[in-house]
């Protein structure tokens, strides 16, 4: 734990250890400071919260926070909950960032970094990009499309399946449309019925959502949107920010426009 760490490290200098002993007396002063504030209120210097943090494994502040926060809300769990009719505005603003941070380091902990890769290449040698959705789903996959476009690339959402659209391409042109299937429990019929017909189609799915069900089977390839590491009475919110999380992530590796261009890079179609 990183204050058992500070606790027993013994080369602190004097200004690091003022560091350590006021993160001991006010352990939630990391929760909302940043490195320059972090220093302000320790009366050092921000080089000196750098190397503070190296001394303890870490790269730097940003690291040493992510983990300290983690720590925080894994030892005090009831910091999770404490947003309820009761809360006053002051609360909600002091707690809904802590929230989305949460929720989207922990969508970032489950990404498969080479899966992830190999779903943005896919997406880039497509000529047609497909998603699937329902219910607020829909709506965030649309925002997502928007962004896509103005990328270039030819992306829409769907609500069920166009047989029409579908049999109106030739097989060698069907590999060349990407689907994306959302649905986190993998148990949405509307979806699943999506995703049997375009496996029957011979066509290329992305599955977005939990592992081990039949809409994870049906699909070539897999990005894991799950929650367990926080509360459930929070679903309708932290669904959506996952979501939105693993969108923009594929929005950002795509606008990368040179780092999938690589003529070496294996051919998914």
């Amino acid at each position: 734990m990183i204050n058992r760490k500070m606790i027993e490290f013994k080369k602190f200098s004097q200004s690091e250890q003022s560091i350590v002993d006021f993160i001991l007396k006010n352990p939630d002063c990391i929760l909302h400071s940043n490195a320059k504030d972090l220093a302000s209120m320790t009366f050092t210097s921000s080089p000196t919260i750098i190397r503070f943090c190296q001394k303890l494994g870490y790269i730097g502040y940003p690291e040493f926070r992510y983990e300290y926060i983690q720590e925080y809300f894994e030892n005090k769990p009831q910091v999770l909950t404490e947003i309820s009719a009761n809360s006053s505005l002051s609360d909600v603003l002091q707690l809904l960032p802590l929230r989305y941070e949460w929720v989207a380091k922990n969508t970032a902990d489950r990404i498969v970094k080479m899966d992830f890769a190999y779903i943005v290449h896919a997406f880039r040698q497509a000529d047609y990009i497909d998603f699937y959705a329902t219910g607020i789903n829909f709506g965030i996959a649309q925002a997502a499309c928007v962004r896509f476009s103005n990328l270039g690339y030819h992306a829409q959402v769907q609500l069920g399946i166009n047989k029409h659209y579908i049999l109106s391409n030739t097989n060698e042109d069907r590999r060349n449309i990407l689907s994306f299937l959302i649905s986190h429990t993998g148990e949405n019929e509307a979806v699943l019925e999506v995703a049997r017909y375009l496996k029957s189609q011979n066509m290329r799915m992305v599955h977005i959502g939990r592992n081990d069900n039949e809409l994870h089977r049906l699909s070539d390839f897999h990005i894991l949107w799950d929650n367990d590491r926080y509360d459930k009475s929070f679903d309708n919110l932290s669904y959506p920010i996952s979501l939105m999380f693993i969108l923009d992530l594929l929005y950002l590796e795509l606008a990368n426009i040179n780092k999938y261009n690589d003529p070496n890079a294996p051919s998914l179609l």
